[in-house]
């Protein structure tokens, strides 16, 4: 894996995210200067290890901005990848914001889906339906 020069914050350092790697027509998306994920056709992806999830309750969490620049982008769908089970986690945006708790524990503005809220899949695998409907 490459870094590469952020595109969007000439001088603010490198990325090295496979998403940049792997797909070159991208919008990373951006939480101040670091790049959070990116956006390739109608999905905002985003890579985490399982550290970063919420363990009080169970959930993923967005900052709010990054999901407004996820949306100006053209993303619709929200696609998150557990680094290290290889769990899937997909949901739109419009889910999140309908279904999810805003919250702010001294990081900015976040909002959370608990991890029932997604359909879920391994990769190369079978998925499983939210709870919720979208």
């Amino acid at each position: 894996m490459k870094n590469k020069e952020n595109p969007h914050r000439p001088g603010w350092g490198r990325t090295n995210s496979a998403l940049t790697d792997v797909h070159s027509n991208y919008t990373p998306i951006f939480v101040g200067t670091r790049v959070v994920g990116a956006v390739k056709g109608d999905t905002f992806f985003k890579s985490m290890r399982k550290n970063h999830f919420l363990q009080k309750p169970p959930a993923i969490a967005f900052d709010i901005d990054s999901l407004n620049q996820a949306e100006q982008a053209g993303a619709i769908y929200i696609e998150v990848i557990n680094r290290d089970s290889g769990t899937i986690y997909r949901t739109t945006i419009e889910h999140i914001y309908e279904h999810g708790k805003r919250f702010n524990r001294g990081h900015g503005d976040q909002v959370f889906l608990v991890l029932d809220g997604w359909i879920k899949r391994k990769k190369n695998g079978g998925s499983q339906l939210p709870l919720f409907g979208e």
